[in-house]
């Protein structure tokens, strides 16, 4: 039992004389604050913060409050900012007491806990929302209306639907391609005719065999020719119609309108 006692006291012992000697250091603190003695405060202060870990949070806000002061009565502003500082991390809710504190002192803390919380609050603020553009549903249907556009288009002039629709390389090979084999579709169809009426004017034997192969060669040719043209007619209206969707991404810039802040979007909306 004398031993378990004997223990206590050795453990009690050092942690009473810290507690003696932080009070007896505030207590010098405070007695060459109240002296106006800046000079010996910012030194025992600075001393007292070297162990911090021997005063309780109000005794720390005490110590860091009159080495604030001290500084700034010796227009030592960054460190009285700083000292202040070190307060609002003790706690942020903490105000100088206005009775015992000068105004300018006091104004000079509240623009520091001010820029305190402002910066607090520029760390921790959301990521910023989706800007919603009004008018991108207009800008869509245009391009929507463009692409019902180009279906009568392609129906006559086959690749024309694609240049309307921004495929310019592959529009401009359909639409030279319609129009070689139409043009030449056309004028065979022409030849094939005169060369009809030349066999069917024909009188001796080998007038006929000489103008039926001519007839028969033209004719041939203009029905290859129209089949080649139903070919590219019809491979343009399908790719057009089933396959431009899964290739083609447009790609839409929009700005805003002048009463906007926000700068230029950009996104793709496919079709």
């Amino acid at each position: 039992m004398k031993i378990v006692l004997a223990i206590s006291l050795l453990c009690f012992f050092p942690a009473g004389l810290s507690g003696q000697e932080a009070a007896a250091d505030l207590t010098s603190l405070q007695q060459a604050f109240q002296s106006f003695d800046y000079d010996s405060v910012i030194d025992l202060a600075a001393q007292a913060l070297r162990q911090p870990q021997r005063f309780t949070p109000e005794q720390l806000i005490s110590i860091h409050e009159m080495k604030a002061v001290s500084h700034y009565a010796k227009a030592e502003m960054s460190q009285a900012r700083d000292s202040f500082v070190a307060i609002l991390k003790i706690d942020s809710l903490y105000a100088p007491d206005p009775v015992k504190t000068s105004p300018k002192i006091i104004a000079f803390f509240n623009s520091l806990k001010q820029e305190s919380e402002y910066r607090t609050t520029e760390h921790q603020q959301p990521p910023p929302e989706k800007i919603v553009i009004h008018d991108t549903v207009m800008v869509v249907q245009q391009t929507l209306g463009a692409y019902k556009m180009s279906v009568p288009v392609s129906l006559v002039f086959p690749g024309a639907g694609h240049l309307l629709m921004g495929e310019t390389g592959r529009g401009a090979v359909l639409l030279a391609l319609s129009t070689a084999t139409l043009a030449t579709a056309i004028y065979y169809s022409y030849e094939s005719r005169q060369k009809e009426d030349d066999y069917m004017n024909a009188l001796d034997d080998a007038a006929i065999r000489s103008t039926y192969n001519a007839y028969n060669s033209a004719y041939r040719t203009r029905n290859a020719l129209w089949a080649a043209y139903a070919a590219v007619w019809i491979f343009s209206q399908t790719d057009l119609l089933l396959f431009h969707e899964r290739r083609q991404n447009i790609t839409l810039s929009l700005a805003p309108s002048c009463s906007e802040l926000s700068p230029m979007l950009s996104f793709t909306v496919q079709f």
